[in-house]
């Protein structure tokens, strides 16, 4: 599965130590954005670039591609950090794959999984909400509301957050949910979910699509988020997950990661 791993920019305070010996923090949110954050022209597509000879003139932030973002960039997008730090356990960028799964809907609702995999020869942890955040096809961060809550469950924010062992080919999931104003077809289109798996590590960027692509009930992984800069989104603890949940009706058992 293509993912887009930010390498570790020198002079980021991100080096996981040895053992944090802190607690998770709680679990927190931003709320929606003022006018002044979103400024001029936020919800129109920008001019394409000149085309000078037969080359493309870049312009700027907007035509810098998902794939060329860095540590520093990525960090930039997220809303949210995770609420854990890593230890010498912990899951490591490198060591998982991470995707999105939407699952159902109600009326301005949506419904899905975060799919955290071990994919690594070595057995790892993940704890707590992971971090999040959006980018659109424009190049814009999403200023969404984002909260670190499980709207599915309701789960008690104030229960601790258990750390969550993966042996290989093991995977973790994360209840999530998106409402709201969401993405319509004159509005920009999300390309790149960011993910954050503990607050002194680099996040992790999920190349993703609006379109719902796939046959059947349920669309391909990564594919029919319709979330948009002003939509909320939540996104409760990291939680052991030998099974698919039983909510996700007409989901196959096997999450096709890895």
């Amino acid at each position: 599965m293509r993912r887009i791993l930010a390498g570790l920019t020198a002079g980021l305070l991100l080096t996981a130590c040895s053992q944090t010996g802190y607690a998770p923090a709680a679990p927190s949110s931003v709320p929606e954005p003022l006018e002044s954050e979103l400024g001029r022209g936020w919800d129109e597509e920008p001019e394409p670039p000149p085309i000078v000879g037969q080359e493309l003139v870049s312009s700027g932030e907007h035509a810098q591609p998902d794939s060329s973002l860095g540590t520093k960039e990525l960090l930039d997008i997220l809303r949210l950090p995770a609420t854990a730090a890593a230890s010498n356990s912990s899951c490591k960028p490198q060591d998982v794959d991470v995707s999105v799964q939407y699952a159902d809907a109600a009326t301005g609702s949506r419904y899905g999984l975060l799919w955290v995999q071990n994919t690594s020869d070595r057995d790892c942890t993940v704890q707590g909400y992971p971090g999040f955040g959006a980018r659109g096809a424009w190049g814009s961060k999403f200023l969404f509301i984002a909260e670190q809550l499980d709207a599915i469950t309701y789960e008690d924010p104030a229960a601790e957050q258990v750390a969550v062992p993966l042996a290989p080919g093991q995977f973790a999931t994360a209840n999530m949910t998106w409402t709201g104003e969401l993405a319509g077809a004159y509005s920009e289109p999300i390309s790149l979910f960011v993910v954050q798996l503990a607050s002194n590590q680099a996040p992790i960027g999920i190349p993703v699509i609006q379109d719902f692509v796939g046959d059947g009930s349920q669309p391909q992984i990564n594919s029919a988020l319709d979330i948009g800069m002003l939509s909320t989104v939540r996104v409760g603890p990291l939680q052991s997950s030998e099974s698919v949940p039983s909510w996700m009706t007409g989901y196959s058992e096997d999450p096709g990661l890895g």
